[in-house]
């Protein structure tokens, strides 16, 4: 061990400001020890550090030097930093033992847990449970720190109820620079268990490991409804017990009691009776998981409800679906057994006969022994036999062959018949059985081989792209004991173009006893769609085999193989809209517009739709994912996340909050943080692509912050995970109170600028106020001080007016929003009754007479803070806003969102509060004309959610839309097309081939404008004959 001494630096640092030195900003204490062992230990009083005084830092600044011994004039020094955190949080309260679900008439049974923050048990302190904010009790808890609680559910009949249990703290008075303690309270959701019949079972569980050779009392509760069963009937209970990783178990059930009591042996009604549970399921969750390319999971069983009305005590009523609600199919398949039911059949199949002898040259399919021919693979002197063929067509080639139901006869067993499919295969059969007296049981799995002496096996790829040519590969086996003549054809189709590759003798080819030959055919798919192409592969005997026994029967065979493959259109999908917030009161509004194609368009790939809707956010509430791109960063998971919060505010406030879109919302809230945490690194920052060691970002993190600290109504969000993001934040600004441009902005907006530190601290400062905070947090106050000083000195970037008008607004400061607006006015185009502003550098974009001109994300970002900026003062010019909003419906595509993350997480947030402060229940007609064709619409209060699609047939062509009545109405025509591949953006990939089963490492460089892609998504196909690694 090192021999030496250790210099230790403790520091905790005080809120000030940038004029004070280093030394007066902190308070500090230092310690020298010497190294026992290389080890060395010390214990710090805290009290120096005031830990109960504001105005600090929650967090120790440890810093430690280690010299070592004996080093002479070469002094050997390594030094070491961390930190500490500090936290004001001096108990959690947590839900234990706890079940996901309720089931009602049966009391709902948990536990309480009060702990300290190092897990200690807090005893003999005073609990609170409330339900849905409701009180329910209070409960003290025991020397381990629990309480049990139960609530009866008799009365209950919500989808979900939410549990939150607090700590009644002590009455005590602190002073206003003090910090006081705080304690986190417990939340838990649960959801309704589903059933039919409205009767229940519940085991009550047992939370502590069993003991061996002990007897245990296991207690089932139920509740019947009467209303479900005849009377005088008989119920009957059946438990099954497993027993993981055992090979076999006993045990007897006293069938006429709700207790089950377990021992070596127990008896069933008046006999002993022995089940035997195998473990031969692996430890995987049965269910949900591909084998071979099938998904093992079960499908619906029940046809859905269909939505039909319901019309009761004079109102309408429509079924909806809880997607929280639990059912008993869900506890079944996470059992260790599986189910399998037969699953619903979308294609007649015709089942093919077994393979029949047809003779040559008969009639009434009898031998014709007037005809011989010669024997193959014979000299001379061979005998004559009857020569015959064995036809097969094969279509249906499944990894899953048979899931079927039968029943069994008296005797218990039942004989099936079915014919095979495919050629040398090995198959793996299982079954299981139910019985009403005994219960359930399963067999062990048997394997099934079967083969065929004459086959023909082909390697097409499953699609293909048109124009697209590929090699077909066709192999064909033969396993009779003699040679055979072969020969292979393609058929020919209309659909595709079929040239042989391989050399052939005469047309055909000979095949040795157990032999095999390829063929390759080269393909070039004409039609777009589902292509069929067959292949016909014929044997006969063949001279050039050796000489072989004469008695047996020599037979041909013909085998057909049809396999199917999909060609789909070249080029890159491209989708315009035209879209119109139209606003009447009483008064006829139209529109009219000219649908045309561009000129490198896809032949037969244009399509089009006309979409009407009562709310603008009506298609963002159908696609709650409003992005056509694939999840994969943290920055695209926030800003949906934090569109969600304002959308759910703004239905809440207007009464269009249904049950449904609450339950689907709340889930996709609860896994979208779920989601968001992968991205957070151990310091509290958030990465936009999580990998160790990854640098935070600080605009990601404060829109996280911002965001899951809107979440908190809707869903648990750990507070310890928020204050350690705050932490983290607040160590990033500088001594001027601004923010440090890191790098990590992803947002092409801001660069460019004069001052990018300014943009990022006003985004900051925005987010610090949407989260809720005020001028009291020193970061918030001193980053204040740095857009002020700023402002002063001269900011002349346009998206800086726009962002520190947007942060200055929310502060409250009138003099310096005004200014900068007046200057945003001034450079706003103005036109058709629209405002909107554009960036200094217009990228040039491309330009359709017919279509309102693409805005850059950058463009449509900056007019979205202008609008924030007006709406948030004290006093909004609500006709100015109206402008801007007219305009930013025009960018909105047709899943409701907009072209980039930073845009939907502004946009979609500003018009749902635009929505909410002007909601009305508007009554319209839309009419919606285009050449030979006219359909029209109702947009009233009751489906202003509704989005309502008609379809386009006249592409290109000219249409017109006329809105009457009262309130606004979203109008939006879609032309979507398949156009050819730009050459703005060249894409080089290097393939090292490899001769072995292994990796191949790709290298690709994008050619193109370094600022006009922040990052790039990249699709790889595989040729169709190579696999990829799972």
């Amino acid at each position: 061990p090192v021999q030496g001494k250790t210099q230790i630096r403790v520091c905790r640092e005080y809120f000030s400001s940038s004029n004070c030195e280093k030394n007066d900003n902190e308070i500090c204490e230092q310690f020298i020890a010497q190294l026992e062992n290389g080890c060395v230990s010390q214990i710090v009083n805290t009290e120096v550090f005031q830990l109960y005084r504001s105005g600090l830092f929650m967090t120790f600044h440890v810093a430690v030097i280690v010299t070592e011994s004996g080093t002479g004039n070469y002094c050997m020094q390594i030094s070491e930093k961390t930190s500490v955190f500090i936290t004001q949080l001096l108990g959690t309260v947590n839900f234990e033992n706890m079940d996901t679900f309720y089931r009602r008439g049966i009391s709902y049974f948990g536990t309480l847990k009060f702990s300290d923050p190092n897990n200690v048990p807090m005893v003999n302190k005073l609990l609170q449970l409330e339900l849905n904010d409701e009180f329910i009790g209070n409960y003290t808890t025991d020397e381990n720190g629990e309480a049990q609680f139960s609530i009866d559910t008799s009365d209950i009949f919500d989808p979900q109820f939410n549990l939150k249990a607090t700590y009644v703290r002590p009455k005590s008075c602190y002073l206003p620079s003090w910090l006081t303690p705080q304690y986190l309270d417990a939340h838990f959701l649960v959801s309704r268990f589903y059933s039919r019949t409205n009767s229940f079972l519940k085991i009550v569980p047992e939370p502590k490991q069993l003991e061996c050779n002990q007897q245990k009392v296991v207690t089932v509760h139920y509740s019947l409804n009467s209303e479900a069963y005849e009377d005088d009937s008989n119920v009957k209970f059946f438990y099954l017990v497993s027993l993981s990783h055992s090979q076999s178990f006993q045990y007897m059930i006293e069938s006429q009691s709700v207790l089950v009591t377990f021992s070596a042996l127990f008896q069933l009604m008046q006999s002993l009776f022995l089940i035997f549970v195998y473990n031969m399921v692996p430890s995987i969750e049965p269910y949900g998981y591909f084998y071979h390319g099938l998904n093992l999971d079960d499908g619906k069983e029940d046809p859905c409800i269909p939505q039909r009305d319901m019309f009761y005590s004079g109102l309408y009523y429509t079924p909806v679906s809880n997607y929280g609600d639990g059912d008993i199919y869900n506890i079944v398949r996470s059992l260790p057994i599986s189910i399998y039911r037969k699953p619903e059949v979308c294609v007649m199949e015709r089942r093919l006969p077994l393979p029949k002898l047809l003779y040559l040259e008969t009639e009434n399919y009898g031998p014709m022994h007037s005809v011989p021919s010669r024997i193959a693979c014979r000299g001379e002197n061979a005998d004559y036999v009857e020569q015959a063929i064995i036809q097969t067509v094969r279509t249906n080639f499944p990894e899953t062959w048979m899931w079927d139901l039968v029943s069994v006869d008296s005797s218990g067993s039942a004989n099936l018949s079915f014919l095979i499919p495919d050629t040398i295969t090995q198959w793996e059969a299982s079954g299981f059985c139910v019985n009403g007296d005994i219960g359930f049981g399963i067999s062990s799995t048997t394997t099934l081989e079967v083969s065929q002496p004459f086959f023909t096996e082909i390697a097409s790829p499953f699609s293909v792209v048109q124009n697209e040519q590929f090699d077909l590969i066709v192999n064909v086996f033969s396993y009779p004991n003699t040679c055979v003549e072969i020969s292979v054809q393609v058929e020919e189709s209309q659909n595709y173009e079929a040239n042989i590759h391989t050399l052939k003798i005469n047309g055909s080819e000979v095949i040795q006893a157990g032999g095999r030959k390829t063929n390759v055919w080269t393909i070039i798919p004409k039609k777009l769609g589902k292509v069929n192409i067959t292949v016909v592969a014929e044997s006969k005997q063949s001279s050039a085999g050796p000489n072989e026994g004469m008695e047996q029967q020599k037979l041909n065979w013909k085998d057909t193989v049809v396999q199917s493959f999909l060609v789909e259109p070249e080029g890159i999908e491209k989708e315009r809209t035209q879209s119109f917030l139209i606003c009447t009161e009483g008064a006829k509004a139209s529109k009219q517009g000219v649908l045309d194609l561009p000129n490198d368009v896809v032949e037969g790939s244009a399509r089009g739709f006309f979409t009407v809707v009562g709310d603008i956010l009506g298609l963002a509430m159908q696609n709650l994912v409003v992005l056509q791109m694939p999840y994969g960063s943290g920055e695209q998971n926030a800003a949906l996340l934090a569109s969600d919060t304002y959308v759910l505010d703004y239905l809440k406030s207007t009464e269009q909050l249904t049950e449904e879109v609450q339950s689907k919302a709340f889930f996709l809230l609860s896994n979208g943080y779920q989601r968001q945490l992968s991205f957070k690194n151990s310091d509290g920052s958030y990465s936009v692509f999580w990998h160790q060691s990854q640098k935070g970002s600080i605009w990601l993190s404060a829109l996280t912050f911002k965001t899951l600290e809107r979440m908190k109504k809707y869903v648990f969000i750990d507070e310890n995970v928020q204050k350690q993001t705050l932490i983290w934040l607040s160590s990033q600004q500088k001594t001027s109170g601004c923010f440090k441009n890191d790098g990590q902005l992803f947002n092409h907006a801001w660069e460019g600028g004069d001052k990018e530190d300014i943009s990022l601290t006003a985004y900051v400062v925005g987010m610090f106020f949407e989260a809720g905070l005020n001028f009291t947090f020193p970061a918030l106050q001193n980053a204040l001080f740095c857009l002020e000083a700023a402002l002063d000195s001269g900011v002349t970037n346009g998206y800086n007016h726009a962002i520190l008008a947007y942060a200055f607004a929310l502060a409250g400061k009138e003099k310096q929003v005004e200014s900068l607006l007046q200057t945003l006015d001034q450079s706003a185009p103005k036109l058709n009754n629209v405002i909107y502003w554009e960036r200094e550098r217009k990228p040039k974009t491309e330009e359709f007479p017919s279509f309102i001109p693409w805005a850059p994300s950058a463009q449509t970002e900056k007019s979205c803070y202008v609008l924030l900026a007006v709406i948030s003062r004290k006093i909004p010019d609500l006709t100015y806003a109206s402008k801007i909003v007219q305009w930013l419906a025009q960018r909105m595509n047709s899943h409701g969102g907009f072209s980039s993350n930073q845009v939907i997480n502004v946009g979609l947030i500003l018009i749902a509060i635009w929505e909410e402060g002007l909601f009305s229940k508007n009554q319209n007609i839309v009419t919606f004309s285009s050449e030979g064709s006219s359909e029209i619409f109702q947009v009233n209060g009751h489906n202003r959610l509704l989005v309502q699609h008609s379809e386009v047939t006249q592409a290109p062509g000219q249409y017109t839309v006329d809105v009457e009545g009262h309130g606004c109405t979203f109008i939006q025509v879609t032309e979507i097309c398949l156009r050819g591949i730009s050459m703005g953006l060249q894409l080089s990939l290097q393939n090292i081939h490899l001769i072995f089963f292994g990796c191949i490492p790709r290298n690709g460089i994008v050619f193109g404008r370094a600022d006009s892609f922040p990052f790039s998504v990249e699709q790889s196909n595989l040729v169709f004959n190579i696999q990829p690694a799972p």
